[in-house]
C-alpha cells in the first residue's frame, strides 16, 4: 500500500466552534506538497503536516476547501 500525500487520499475536517452550527471542509492530502501559510509542513525527524487556521487565513480555507464546494467539484 502506498503511503504518504497522493491525489486519491482526501481529509475531511469538521471545525465546532461554542454556539455555532459545526463546518465541513475536505481537501485533497497533496496540498502539503507546497507548504504554505495555510498548509504547513514542520517535519524535523518525521513529517507532521499542519493546518494554520487563523482569522487572516480563514476566508481563503472557507472558499476554497468548504465541503459543499469541493464535493461539487470533484464531480463536476
Amino acid at each position: 500500500m502506498e503511503r504518504g500525500l497522493r491525489d486519491d487520499l482526501w481529509i475531511g475536517l469538521v471545525l465546532f466552534v461554542d454556539d455555532e452550527k459545526p463546518t465541513k471542509y475536505l481537501f485533497p492530502s497533496t496540498v502539503w506538497n507546497e507548504p504554505n501559510q495555510l498548509f504547513t509542513d514542520s517535519a524535523v525527524k518525521n513529517t507532521e503536516y499542519g493546518i494554520n487556521l487563523k482569522q487572516h487565513s480563514m476566508k481563503e480555507f472557507v472558499e476554497k476547501y468548504g465541503f459543499e464546494a469541493m464535493v461539487n467539484k470533484i464531480w463536476s
